[in-house]
């Protein structure tokens, strides 16, 4: 399950520490990501396909759209806001992550 940190944060795993800094985005099992969410629900956030997430672009300002796919560092877009075409937004760009309603 991918996540996106929203603060920095140091994970133990199997004597292990990994520093996840704000921004970006991590592969975690399930179980891991529930413990997270239990213990720090304001430090990490789920991103899945469906979600709307908007971000802050160096060169068109803020925009939205619709999640089809997340990979680790990056979110593919369905339909970029101001584009209209498909595109990967890097997950350190994200400012707000939301829920598709309906």
């Amino acid at each position: 399950m991918i996540v996106l940190a929203l603060k920095n944060l140091r994970l133990r795993s199997a004597g292990t520490i990994t520093e996840v800094y704000a921004g970006q985005t991590i592969d975690l099992p399930p179980d891991q990501v529930d413990s997270l969410l239990a213990k720090a629900p304001d430090k990490i956030r789920v991103i899945q396909p469906g979600f709307i997430v908007t971000w802050h672009s160096p060169l068109i300002g803020v925009c939205s759209g619709q999640v089809s796919e997340v990979q680790v560092a990056v979110i593919v877009i369905t339909e970029h806001g101001v584009t209209k075409e498909r595109t990967n937004i890097p997950s350190a760009w994200i400012t707000k992550i939301e829920e598709a309603v309906g």
